[in-house]
């Protein structure tokens, strides 16, 4: 087998794979697509492996988290801080069904308490290296 074709059929068995995973995993009650809601700032887009947009979800509301660094000592002269995680507030009780989509600091708080929290993963920048969408979701 030649290389591209390797790397093809790899491709593809971790693609079914995953497929398979999230199938099981992210199933709604009695087995419905689940919901996603938007806890960003700003509408998410989502993009296919051609480049082009085939889901934008808008923001419905803002998830925070309020933290603390802590000072725990210097390395070279420069100080190492220690970031405590107090409280993450705008975030929806759980719902059965619904996932949100969340900042990363947000899904590091609720890591090991909630786990309905998504966030944006493969993000897509323009030449400008802004944020412009992403291409799946991602779970801490």
């Amino acid at each position: 087998m030649r290389n591209a074709e390797c790397t093809q059929s790899l491709g593809n068995l971790v693609k079914n794979a995953m497929t398979t995973y999230h199938e099981n995993v992210f199933n709604g009650p009695n087995g419905e697509t689940p919901k996603l809601v938007n806890m960003t700032p700003h509408p998410i887009d989502f993009f296919d492996a051609n480049g082009d947009i085939y889901l934008t979800i808008p923001s419905s509301g803002i998830a925070r988290v309020i933290f603390h660094r802590n000072y725990v000592g210097k390395i070279d002269g420069i100080p190492v801080k220690e970031t405590e995680y107090r409280e993450v507030y705008g975030l929806p009780e759980p719902q059965p069904g619904v996932y949100y989509i969340v900042s990363m600091l947000v899904a590091v708080a609720v890591k090991g308490t909630r786990d309905d929290c998504l966030t944006v993963d493969a993000t897509i920048r323009d030449d400008d290296g802004n944020s412009i969408g992403c291409r799946y979701l991602g779970k801490v």
